[in-house]
């Protein structure tokens, strides 16, 4: 199904490839299915397993994106989700960031909200900082803020 994008921000949206060099058809998300779809059954029950939805935003200026999302990746991995499923959205102009609420980079969303609440903080091409669990600020998620994210959306 195409969306309506008066403005081609889904055609501009490049994308890189997951891990395993894999890359991206126009249009395709990788091997993320729809949000709420529900995967394989998990061993040793009978309730279907839930695959949450999880995005990756990016906007290239900022250095700290590429560590993100490894940690992301091996969080997801020790918690038996796909990493290859993320969406990877980067992000390139003003009105990139305007039409998906960018918050700055990079951004993680889970089932569409975000692991860490934004607050007050611009929308646009920015580097985004994060206030981590002891108080200190970061340009990286707090790692808890993310797992809690991962796990509460199973």
């Amino acid at each position: 199904m195409t969306r309506f994008d008066p403005d081609g921000i889904l055609r501009r949206n490049q994308r890189i490839p997951p891990r395993g060099g894999r890359p991206y058809t126009a249009g395709h998300s990788g091997t993320q299915e729809s949000e709420g779809e529900v995967g394989s059954r998990r061993p040793g029950s009978s309730a279907p397993e839930r695959r949450p939805r999880v995005e990756f935003l990016w906007w290239e200026e900022c250095p700290s994106w590429e560590r993100v999302l490894a940690r992301l990746r091996e969080t997801m991995a020790e918690l038996g989700l796909d990493p290859d499923s993320i969406e990877l959205r980067r992000i390139d102009t003003e009105a990139d960031a305007a039409a998906t609420s960018f918050a700055g980079s990079p951004t993680i969303r889970v089932d569409g909200a975000d692991v860490q609440s934004p607050g007050d903080a611009p929308i646009g091409l920015s580097c985004r900082i994060y206030r981590r669990r002891d108080g200190s600020v970061s340009p990286l998620p707090d790692p808890a803020d993310v797992r809690d994210a991962l796990v509460a959306a199973l």
